[in-house]
């Protein structure tokens, strides 16, 4: 689990597939009674009607409406997570799949532990356990443990064997809707220190505008921001029978030699610069349509990552992100494009891998008179925003 998960799971209250803790269960020197607590809300969550994952969040307190607070947990007590593996799979039947991990999440210690939608159900333990009692079958019913009754614990084996799995594919596109490539060939440019534009031109100033100083560096970044931009468009397909619903897409690059990427939205690409600009740059309609996006670049962590929410996709349907995205490599070498799909019906995630190769030349310290050459390098259509 990402940040980014864990944190839109806090905005979520108790159900069948999601309980809060605010204290970490006793398991390493506790006795049976303790230990059988924590088996008996796994085999709960285990046997629970769901769609997808099913979490248990230990350092966390509900409080809804409102998110649940981070409380964070003692060091003391770690659970580690290959005794609790021989543990549960010890006593219960058949084999159940469960991730646990512990670790720092907004400056506080949290411990999250995951069930995945999986065939097998009901799950239960064949001798008694503490609190927990052999052949019985307990079920999350919303956000309580209850007993199943003999026509559900039958209703979990026929949901089971009629639940087809998901068939969701990703694709990959040039804005011209082309294949995306394999191989691209790109020019890497760094311009020297550019001049400050002369100020003859204290005649063009006026009330509402001003002489632009920057305009030569402004001009050096956009081109060579867009001589190394990639653009492509990413788009999703549900071919399933069933709808799809909270799809997220994530959308990382990375250079299998340790070559940095950016990533930008197309249109967050630079714009050509003017040399005489307004005082006011943003219109009203700019910001609000900035507050409505669906796709945003998170780079705080290092290597950027676009968060794409597609909402629900019924059967057949498909979507694209709502513009394209720029890939930035810095230098040539070998790339991949990693699309990580998430949805509540999906056990995993889905993760597409797409290997490409960037050729060309980097060339460094280049000085002024060289920039009309590097501008010419520029296809056309993004000459012609020049003014």
């Amino acid at each position: 689990m990402d940040d980014r998960l864990l944190a839109s799971l806090r905005y979520r209250g108790e159900s069948a597939d999601l309980d809060y803790k605010a204290e970490r269960y006793k398991f390493a020197k506790a006795g049976d009674e303790d230990k059988s607590e924590l088996l008996k809300d796994v085999l709960a969550m285990a046997n629970a009607t769901r769609d997808g994952w099913a979490w248990i969040l230990m350092g966390f307190k509900e409080r809804s409406p409102e998110p649940a607070e981070l409380v964070g947990l003692s060091p003391d007590g770690i659970i580690d997570d290959s005794r609790l593996q021989e543990f549960i799979n010890a006593k219960v039947e058949p084999k159940l799949t469960f991730h646990y991990e512990e670790r720092m999440f907004e400056g506080k210690h949290v411990a999250i532990l995951g069930i995945p939608k999986q065939a097998g159900r009901p799950f239960f333990v064949r001798k008694d356990y503490g609190a927990v009692k052999r052949d019985t079958v307990y079920v999350r019913r919303g956000s309580a443990t209850g007993i199943a009754d003999p026509r559900e614990i039958s209703l979990m084996g026929v949901a089971d064997a009629r639940a087809p799995d998901p068939d969701l594919s990703v694709t990959l596109a040039t804005p011209a809707n082309d294949a995306f490539p394999t191989d691209f060939a790109r020019t890497f440019v760094q311009f020297a220190d550019l001049p400050d534009l002369a100020r003859e031109d204290d005649r063009r100033s006026s009330p509402i505008g001003h002489v632009n100083r920057h305009y030569y560096r402004q001009m050096g970044t956009f081109i060579a921001t867009h001589l190394a931009a990639i653009e492509v468009r990413v788009g999703l397909r549900n071919d399933s029978e069933f709808s799809l619903d909270d799809v997220q897409v994530d959308v990382s690059c990375e250079g299998l030699s340790s070559q940095s990427t950016g990533m930008v939205r197309v249109d967050d690409l630079p714009k050509a610069p003017r040399a005489h600009e307004l005082y006011f740059g943003h219109t009203v309609q700019s910001v609000l349509q900035a507050t409505q996006r669906r796709m945003h670049v998170d780079d705080s962590g290092g290597a950027p990552t676009a968060r794409v929410e597609f909402g629900t996709l019924r059967p057949g349907q498909s979507a694209r992100t709502e513009v394209d995205l720029a890939l930035l490599p810095t230098q040539a070498g070998d790339y991949v494009l990693v699309v990580t799909v998430l949805a509540r019906e999906l056990a995993r995630p889905l993760v597409h891998r797409h290997a490409f190769t960037v050729a060309g030349v980097r060339e460094i310290e280049v000085p002024m008179p060289r920039l009309g050459a590097f501008f010419e390098l520029l296809p056309a259509s993004v000459r012609s925003k020049v003014v």
